[in-house]
């Protein structure tokens, strides 16, 4: 599927352990059309990382992480 996407959804994360999770399903539920969504990391002194990597794996839309 990630080949065949027009929409990239790009977020910027820090310390976002607490929130990742919602932020990635609830974008998951809006979606219509085929998507991807790049998290780029900036040095999470808290696990958003692993935090967003299990939510990740509950989701449809592809999730890659930039670190």
């Amino acid at each position: 599927m990630a080949d065949s996407c027009e929409i990239a959804i790009i977020i910027p994360v820090f310390n976002e352990q607490d929130t990742i999770a919602r932020v990635l399903t609830d974008i998951d539920r809006s979606l219509v059309e085929p998507a991807i969504v790049y998290l780029i990391a900036d040095s999470s002194s808290d696990p958003t990382i692993p935090a967003a990597e299990l939510a990740a794996k509950g989701i449809a839309t592809p999730v890659r992480m930039i670190i």
